[in-house]
């Protein structure tokens, strides 16, 4: 994450750590001196469902507002989530499962 940052160099970077729920959101400003390396580790409770990220998007609509959405997850999900509600497209990045086929968006399988 820290080098698609340094290559792409957003203005503004959201991270969601995630599971069956949005863990932890953490902020990253251009030229704001902060590593994507400083994230705490992120303690789960199991299980995978992207349907919260979306969820919790349209909750924080008045404070995150992307230009783009990047999903990474190894494709064992019960679903895909609803993206009704946000405009931004999104790009899921699949490790493992070249076999997982997102309902929307565009996909990227990673071996």
């Amino acid at each position: 994450l820290e080098s698609i940052r340094e290559e792409v160099n957003p203005e503004i970077l959201d991270v969601l750590a995630w599971d069956t729920q949005v863990e932890s959101h953490k902020r990253f400003e251009r030229d704001s001196g902060m590593s994507i390396m400083d994230i705490e580790s992120v303690r789960g409770g199991g299980g995978t469902d992207p349907a919260c990220v979306f969820d919790y998007l349209r909750a924080e609509s008045s404070s995150v507002q992307p230009d783009a959405i990047v999903v990474l997850t190894d494709g064992y999900v019960p679903g895909w989530g609803d993206p009704q509600g946000i405009s931004s497209p999104v790009l899921w990045v699949v490790v493992g499962d070249s076999r997982a086929m997102p309902s929307h968006g565009q996909v990227v399988y990673i071996k």
